[in-house]
């Protein structure tokens, strides 16, 4: 995954993603990595401008205006991400 925040660009290696929720608008976003400390990092900008999808270097996607519902410490536990469309 790319995270894009105000003030920077983030890559984090991903084991798994789920996107959740049939609204395209209104997605729920599960990932677990073990990068758990760049996850912090990204939790501190709070707003998130764009998170981009990749699988085996292809972009598979994006999602827009996000927020951290939770951010996992443990690898084996996902973080979670909503949509903030205000």
């Amino acid at each position: 995954l790319v995270f894009y925040t105000d003030r920077a660009r983030y890559e984090v290696l991903v084991t798994k993603y789920v996107r959740r929720g049939s609204h395209p608008l209104k997605p729920e976003i599960q990932f677990w990595t073990e990068d758990v400390h760049t996850v912090r990092s990204i939790a501190i900008d709070e707003r998130i401008d764009l998170v981009e999808f990749y699988e085996n270097g292809i972009q598979r996607g994006g999602t827009r205006n996000l927020l951290f519902r939770s951010v996992s410490l443990d690898p084996e536990e996902p973080s979670v991400l909503y949509a903030n469309w205000i």
